[in-house]
């Protein structure tokens, strides 16, 4: 992630935190989570926060790293990573 040819991380659906995903699948397990509304917004909230401090230390780094190489394209999703 933090190389100057790896893609940023994908940014969250805009449906996110809006009663639209109330549950949640745990890594490696087959069944859903269920999830309040107020459970959903919070997760939501972290998971924005973090995706966009992330991206915006991996612009820092390659801005001031990678020169012209350096791949700015939001292409990393997390919901699609291997388990």
């Amino acid at each position: 992630f933090f190389m100057c040819e790896s893609p940023l991380l994908e940014e969250p659906a805009r449906g996110i935190g809006s009663g639209k995903y109330l549950y949640r699948r745990p890594p490696f397990l087959a069944n859903k989570v269920k999830l309040s509304a107020e459970e959903e917004k919070r997760e939501a909230f972290m998971i924005c926060a973090m995706i966009g401090v992330l991206n915006e230390y991996a612009l820092y780094f390659k801005n001031r790293h990678c020169g012209e190489g350096a791949n700015l394209k939001k292409e990393i999703s997390l919901h699609d990573l291997p388990e």
